[in-house]
Parts: structure tokens; sequence; C-alpha cells
């Protein structure tokens, strides 16, 4: 489904409702300040609690709300 919506969607310039509309609320922003948004595409927590590998989508937003960069950032212990 990544692939599929980087490949085949023009995320760059998307308006915050527009991109809402596509794949939904986000989870979070980074944090209060910040203009990323934060997906979650994958934890996986093996038999433990706490994850061991994990991909995030991560959506800057420019100063009139569109996207401006995407980042997919992947992590494995």
């Amino acid at each position: 489904m990544l692939k599929d919506l980087t490949t085949n969607y023009k995320l760059k310039g998307l308006s915050y409702n527009q991109l809402i509309d596509l794949i939904g609320e986000p989870v979070k922003y980074m944090n209060e300040d910040s203009n990323k948004i934060f997906y979650p595409v994958l934890e996986d927590y093996g038999s433990d609690i706490d994850p061991v590998h994990t991909i995030d989508l991560t959506i800057k937003l420019g100063a009139d709300s569109t996207v401006s960069d995407y980042n997919i950032e992947e992590w494995k212990r």
C-alpha cells in the first residue's frame, strides 16, 4: 500500500484536506510546534512489548498547509 501511495499519487503539493481525504487523519503531529505529521505503517513487536521493526510515513507541511515533502523511515532492532 505504501509503495502504491508513493508511486501512483503525487503527495507533494496536496493540501492538508486533500491528504486527509486520501489517507485519513494522521496519528499525531511530531510535536506542537512542528509542521510534520506522522503515519505509522508497520509496528512489529515480535514476542516482546517493545517494537522490533517499524516503518513510518512522515509528511512535512509547508507554511500554506500543503505537503512540501515526505519521508519513509524504517527502523529494525
